[in-house]
């Protein structure tokens, strides 16, 4: 399938909305790699995250690689999934065949699942890769989802095999497994906002860091947003940052809105009917 370039593989082409065959006419291999890694996902514009979405979802035929080149989709496929753009990244990921799809791929096919919190198919796909490579990834993720199933021996067990294996760069991770299994009552430390401990912090139940809501990426801030169990006034921060960044749609701000709104009328109604049960309570005094 390479020699007829998988890499220029899209979801849309011109007559759908796409960009045209010629978008990267004129345009080294190293540049387009350049370019594509370079995009910053992170913008607060509306406009600008759907220029992305538009020029990484495009059929159109591109360099041809060289024995350095990088994978093309992979970026692509990246740079969907930390835009917030789960639906279009599951679209382009569908469309590569299965023979086409790298291990780079699969994981950040799994950080999607656990972003958009279907724990069933993540740990699926997890108990499938720790058996097909070694990626410290699957390992993280496969332990995760011993503890969130009720298996605590074999998550124990997991974890310590991690303790000997992982870096410093994953304490967070670390700490946050051992207070879902009862080692911790909780950790202060500084998280990396990851797929991985956006999971752990939701299943423990632990507030969400400052830092994520205020500098999270679109990704982040999607997965937070659309999360039933966070709170509902952290789901709106969230959400209204989402949305500014494009990666969350006004009508799914909205239904957050609505939850705070129907929340807030529950409460005074409860109020009120317990404050007419106060009022109706005949007096003792003579």
């Amino acid at each position: 399938l390479d020699s007829i370039n998988i890499e220029s593989i899209g979801i849309q082409d011109k007559a759908d909305g796409g960009f045209g065959p010629g978008l990267w006419d004129d345009t080294s291999r190293t540049e387009l790699e350049s370019l594509l890694s370079l995009l910053p996902t992170s913008v607060q514009s509306v406009a600008s995250h759907n220029l992305m979405k538009r020029l990484l979802i495009s059929s159109s035929p591109v360099p041809t690689k060289t024995k350095n080149s990088k994978n093309l989709l992979e970026i692509r496929l990246q740079k969907l999934a930390e835009l917030g753009e789960f639906s279009h990244f599951g679209n382009l990921l569908s469309a590569i065949p299965e023979s086409s799809r790298t291990k780079t791929m699969r994981k950040i096919q799994g950080e999607v699942l656990f972003m958009e919190r279907d724990i069933e198919s993540a740990c699926s796909m997890a108990s499938i890769e720790v058996q097909e490579t070694s990626s410290p990834f699957w390992q993280k993720a496969l332990c995760i989802c011993q503890a969130i199933s009720g298996n605590l021996d074999e998550a124990l067990f997991s974890l310590e095999v991690l303790r000997e294996l992982l870096g410093p760069k994953d304490v967070g991770f670390l700490e946050l497994m051992s207070v879902l299994l009862g080692q911790m009552p909780t950790t202060t430390l500084a998280l990396e906002p990851n797929a991985l401990n956006l999971v752990l912090v939701i299943e423990n139940g632990l507030a969400m860091p400052d830092q994520w809501i205020s500098e999270g990426g679109p990704a982040i801030q999607r997965s937070i947003a659309l999360t039933d169990t966070v709170p509902l006034m952290t789901r709106l921060t969230a959400g209204e940052r989402a949305a500014k960044m494009g990666a969350l749609d006004p009508s799914e701000l909205a239904r957050i809105y609505q939850k705070i709104v129907f929340e807030h009328f529950l409460f005074f109604r409860k109020f009120i009917c317990n404050l007419d049960g106060f009022l109706m309570v005949p007096s003792t005094k003579n």
